[in-house]
């Protein structure tokens, strides 16, 4: 699921070079796509031209490398065919690769005074890195930055505040600052509905982001709401068959499904599925679609049929150069799997698999994946009676809770499956503890205002646990 925020990042993030760009004004768009798609395909090329200390030298090395292809570029064009490879990088989920490039493009903007534009699509590269990289403060700041590039232009496109506006909403949101990601995706839409002429993936785009934020604040009623009013815009503008709706639809599922209506959600993520030809199908962008299929299925006591989506899931991943930010979900829904058919050693053995995964793609444990995982891996070890293990995994969980935001369902959860293994382990007084402490943070979780929010989110619509789709709710309640 993680990429899916991100694609929403970086789905919206280009701004068209019209009057107020500083050079290139006569580019055809027929010659900016030919440089778009090479970038794309040539990312790799374009990724060893790039000197992180002189922008001048990443010029002259772009250049030469795209020479045979695309003839004399101008200034303009270097900076969209890094951006390019800036963003193919990250959508494959290297957020390392993705940054490095997107700081090139940032600093041979800046030497050369393109203008606002591209210092907004470089901003917003930048920032959808860091935001893969887990550095939520970083991102923030630079797609509040991207904000201010993206006002400097409003009066020749409007769409490109709502454009800035809500990537930053998309941070704030990572950032655990969901009121002030509801309102400024609220801003967005706004600004989305009054543009001329209405840009039906850009509104899309906000009704989803804004699903997504009220799902994590308990306004579930309106969450669905959003969500099938971004499935209608793209619906009314035939834009079915792009990734884009595909994400909506997939989106909309988790939502469903955390609501406990796996049947729909089952119906859902299949039908994200069969929007594409089944060779596509196996591509790494589909890894999240088949996994979650799996979660669902789980969910039903469908074994055999979750068992043929991760199957197709764990196929992607082994295919992939390296792992990325969706292979750990995999071996988690896999674990499920398997404890549910009663191999407990090896719902251990993914779970186990899961955490090196995400400490090799994110980089240690400073971000707020590896606690979840530490914890639900306690809980595996919990089931297989290693009490000793599990005790010291779900403290080095809670140890890690720093990286967790404020206000992030992950932190009770945390907590919930420590207060577990202390109760397992004999601690009663600790466990008694930790499980007040979780009931705290689930309830800082849900701080509802009042005046918008009458009543308590009832019972039965369990904490929505973002990337992991409720996983970690599941392996802390047995």
């Amino acid at each position: 699921m993680r990429t899916l925020l991100l694609a929403l990042l970086i789905g919206a993030c280009a701004i068209p070079r019209t009057a107020f760009a500083a050079v290139d004004q006569a580019a055809a768009p027929s010659r900016g796509k030919t440089v778009e798609d090479w970038g794309t395909e040539h990312a790799g090329a374009i990724k060893a031209a790039i000197d992180p200390t002189d922008p001048m030298k990443t010029a002259a090395q772009t250049r030469a490398a795209a020479a045979g292809a695309l003839g004399p570029l101008t200034d303009g064009e270097v900076s969209d065919l890094i951006l390019a490879a800036s963003a193919y990088y990250l959508n494959i989920g290297n957020g390392a690769e993705g940054l490095a490039l997107g700081r090139g493009a940032l600093a041979w903007d800046r030497a050369m005074k393109l203008g606002p534009s591209y210092e907004f699509d470089a901003l917003v590269r930048t920032g959808s890195a860091l935001y893969l990289l887990t550095d939520y403060a970083a991102a923030a700041r630079d797609m509040q930055e991207s904000v201010a590039r993206a006002r400097a232009i409003t009066p020749f496109d409007p769409n490109a505040v709502a454009n800035a506006t809500a990537n930053y909403a998309v941070v704030l949101d990572a950032n655990g600052r969901y009121r002030d990601s509801e309102a400024a995706l609220q801003s967005a839409l706004k600004l989305r509905l009054s543009a001329t002429p209405v840009r039906p993936e850009g509104l899309a785009t906000v009704y989803a982001s804004l699903a997504g934020v009220q799902k994590r604040i308990g306004r579930f009623d309106l969450a669905e709401e959003n969500y099938r009013k971004a499935l209608d815009v793209l619906e009314r503008a035939s834009l079915t068959a792009g990734r884009q709706y595909a994400r909506a639809l997939h989106n909309y599922a988790v939502l469903v499904s955390d609501e406990g209506r796996s049947e729909e959600a089952v119906r859902m993520y299949r039908r994200a599925l069969e929007l594409t030809t089944p060779e596509k199908r196996m591509e790494p962008g589909r890894l999240p679609d088949h996994s979650a299929l799996a979660s669902a299925l789980v969910g039903l006591g469908r074994l055999d049929e979750a068992e043929a989506a991760i199957t197709n899931a764990i196929a992607i991943a082994d295919k992939l150069p390296k792992p990325n930010i969706d292979v750990a979900p995999a071996y988690t829904n896999r674990a499920r799997i398997r404890e549910a058919r009663g191999d407990l050693a090896g719902a251990e053995a993914d779970q186990r698999r899961a955490l090196a995964v995400d400490r090799q793609v994110l980089g240690g444990d400073d971000n707020l994946e590896v606690p979840i995982d530490l914890a639900a891996l306690a809980g595996e070890l919990r089931r297989n009676g290693k009490l000793a293990e599990a005790d010291a995994v779900s403290a080095e969980a809670v140890k890690l809770l720093a990286s967790v935001p404020a206000r992030n369902a992950h932190r009770a959860v945390v907590l919930d499956v420590r207060a577990a293994t202390l109760a397992a382990n004999g601690k009663k007084r600790e466990a008694l503890a930790s499980s007040r402490a979780a009931s705290e943070a689930l309830a800082e979780r849900f701080e509802l205002d009042q005046a918008r929010d009458p009543g308590p989110v009832p019972p039965e619509q369990r904490p929505i646990m973002g990337r992991r789709v409720s996983l970690a709710w599941d392996a802390a309640h047995p």
